[in-house]
């Protein structure tokens, strides 16, 4: 032993020790301090302890530890450091906590842990981080969480997640995002939501969607969009509907649907079109129109049809025409006619057909012709009239006969001849 004012100090170059017992404890309220190798140390299973006032900081380059139970925590209302290596790391188990104004913060370049059960949470009104390579991430079945003010926001390219119960949805007012790849996707069977003013928009060239079950629908006065390859298409048994000023038009070449109890009807004054394959034809039992002001015309190439019931009829002042190869001909049961000019004259090479009841009659003052093999013959009982000029006369090597009744006798001024 040393004189009692030299205990635990160094003298001649030899630190002078306390009995063992007091080994790094207080004698005569002095310090036994352990050899300057050991200090900080365990000797002897137990922790050679600084000067009270140096507890838990360096002392010439060597943090000063306290004992293994207080690792971490505050004793005398100084923090026990851990060595600078494992600062804001496990150590036995044990987080070696940084100074308690760091407390999830950076010190040097480490990032100060809290308690593994506070990790992404507040502690202290002070947020617990997580090692930078997992931020934004799961650790330990925990999402390490960024500062309060960035949550579900971009720091340094890395996206700062919620909970993942709140994925896409709003914390404190703020959108939880998902990870920048997975932004307007599935996750977890979660839809990852843009930020509430880019919803159901482009957001970097990737499209936001909405919760699955309001795809293609309205949502915040928001049309919520479908993926850009689905756009105008059914997505899981839903139409991905188009912004509502494009329905039924084309948006950078593709059909704008409407939902398919409105196929081929009005919705909002707009006219709900069918795939550009399928226009004007039937798709699941219904009548893919044109625009309305093409109906009963030919648009690129095909011909846009009117209802079934009203093939052949006039809607809207226009004559809803039939396909072209049936113009003049029975589809149906129904008179494919031609457009009202053309009543009972060749379009096309093709006689424009009456209805039966008026063949060979005037409608809207035209004579309804016949086909030209019977021009002047019986078809189906009924003369096909030749025009009135030309009663009982030869046309184009044809006798045109007069009705059974008026035969060999004056109609019109003109007599009446039989066949030839």
């Amino acid at each position: 032993m040393c004189p009692s004012k030299s205990l635990g100090r160094l003298v001649g170059g030899v630190v002078c020790l306390c009995p063992s017992k007091s080994l790094g404890r207080l004698v005569g309220g002095v310090v036994c301090l352990c050899p300057s190798k050991s200090l900080g140390r365990l000797v002897g299973g137990v922790v050679c302890l600084c000067p009270s006032k140096s507890l838990g900081r360096l002392v010439g380059g060597v943090v000063c530890l306290c004992p293994s139970k207080s690792l971490g925590r505050l004793v005398g209302g100084v923090v026990c450091l851990c060595p600078s290596k494992s600062l804001g790391r496990l150590v036995g188990g044990v987080v070696c906590l940084c100074p308690s104004k760091s407390l999830g913060r950076l010190v040097g370049g480490v990032v100060c842990l809290c308690p593994s059960k506070s990790l992404g949470r507040l502690v202290g009104g002070v947020v617990c981080l997580c090692p930078s390579k997992s931020l934004g991430r799961l650790v330990g079945g925990v999402v390490c969480l960024c500062p309060s003010k960035s949550l579900g926001r971009l720091v340094g390219g890395c996206v700062c997640l919620c909970p993942s119960k709140s994925l896409g949805r709003l914390v404190g007012g703020v959108v939880c995002l998902c990870p920048s790849m997975s932004l307007g996707r599935l996750v977890g069977g979660v839809v990852c939501l843009c930020p509430s003013k880019s919803l159901g928009r482009l957001v970097g060239g990737c499209v936001c969607l909405c919760p699955s079950k309001s795809l293609g629908r309205l949502v915040g006065g928001v049309v919520c969009l479908c993926p850009s390859k689905s756009l105008g298409r059914l997505v899981g048994g839903v139409v991905c509907l188009c912004p509502s000023m494009s329905l039924g038009r084309l948006v950078g070449g593709v059909v704008c649907l409407c939902p398919s109890k409105s196929l081929g009807r009005l919705v909002g004054g707009c006219v709900c079109l069918c795939p550009s394959k399928s226009l004007g034809r039937l798709v699941g039992g219904v009548v893919c129109l044109c625009p309305s002001m093409s109906l009963g015309r030919l648009v690129g190439g095909c011909v846009c049809l009117c209802p079934s019931k009203s093939l052949g009829r006039l809607v809207g002042g226009v004559v809803c025409l039939c396909p072209s190869k049936s113009l003049g001909r029975l589809v149906g049961g129904v008179v494919c006619l031609c457009p009202s000019k053309s009543l009972g004259r060749l379009v096309g090479g093709v006689v424009c057909l009456c209805p039966s009841k008026s063949l060979g009659r005037l409608v809207g003052g035209v004579v309804c012709l016949c086909p030209s093999k019977s021009l002047g013959r019986l078809v189906g009982g009924v003369v096909c009239l030749c025009p009135s000029k030309s009663l009982g006369r030869l046309v184009g090597g044809v006798v045109c006969l007069c009705p059974s009744k008026s035969l060999g006798r004056l109609v019109g001024g003109v007599v009446c001849l039989c066949p030839s």
